[in-house]
């Protein structure tokens, strides 16, 4: 069993229901599911398996959420970074984890450097996936978009225990270099059952605004209210007047 398996019990129930809202824009838990999978099948097509590494450096944006449940799905690695984090900080777990897939965002791929030979032989080994606008540095790159329409919609049906490896969450770092805290798939699953207990109850009429990061604690409210039938609601930065 896994977390997303489990947030998903009840997915016939809440098909036609926002799931998330991102500016003016809506998915139901249909549009949104079927993008979840999607994508995961995406991954799998591309030959990324059970315990590969997929690094993920993007935005406040539907995506990032769509990536982590893909891979949570599929047992895929999920190393998932800040975009405020500047490159040599990032390139630090580029060269640790080498992963077999990026997702990355047009609007920081500029801020990624090939110079240092280790790790443009990380990225030239990877799958390219790009949300966003294409980026002429990252060629070949994968649209975003094209992956997911290129794969199938059926939910793969993949072999996960509960002390599988599902995330390498690093740590800021503060006092040196940031290190990796390895969260199995029973972490998930404690913190949603959790969540669950200590928020008030939840249901479909419920929303969360995510404002600050999904990369933070943010993104661990996105699974009771999932489970919940209710909305994520996906604000791109905290703005003052936008969030009132």
């Amino acid at each position: 069993m896994n977390v997303v398996r489990t947030v998903r019990e009840r997915e016939a129930a809440y098909r036609a229901l926002p799931a998330v809202i991102e500016l003016c824009r809506c998915w139901t838990y249909e549009e949104f599911y079927s993008r979840v999978d999607r994508l995961s099948n995406a991954l799998l097509d591309r030959g990324i398996r059970k315990g590969d590494v997929l690094l993920c450096w993007l935005p406040n944006i539907r995506e990032a959420l769509e990536t982590e449940l893909a891979c949570l799905q599929i047992g895929v690695v999920w190393v998932t970074l800040n975009s405020g984090l500047t490159w040599p900080e990032v390139e630090l777990v580029v060269r640790a984890t080498e992963p077999l897939a990026v997702v990355v965002h047009s609007e920081l791929a500029p801020r990624i450097r090939l110079d240092r030979g280790e790790t443009r032989q990380v990225f030239e080994r990877a799958a390219k996936i790009v949300a966003g606008s294409p980026v002429a540095s990252l060629q070949p790159a994968e649209s975003y978009e094209n992956a997911i329409e290129s794969a199938s919609r059926v939910t793969p049906d993949i072999g996960i225990t509960e002390s599988d490896t599902a995330r390498l969450r690093y740590t800021s770092g503060t006092t040196g270099r940031a290190k990796a805290a390895i969260l199995s798939h029973r972490v998930y699953l404690g913190s949603l059952r959790n969540l669950r207990e200590h928020l008030h109850p939840l249901d479909s009429t419920d929303r969360v605004l995510h404002a600050a990061p999904l990369t933070h604690a943010s993104g661990a409210l996105a699974y009771p209210i999932l489970a919940a039938g209710g909305a994520n609601v996906i604000l791109p930065a905290f703005d003052a007047e936008r969030v009132l």
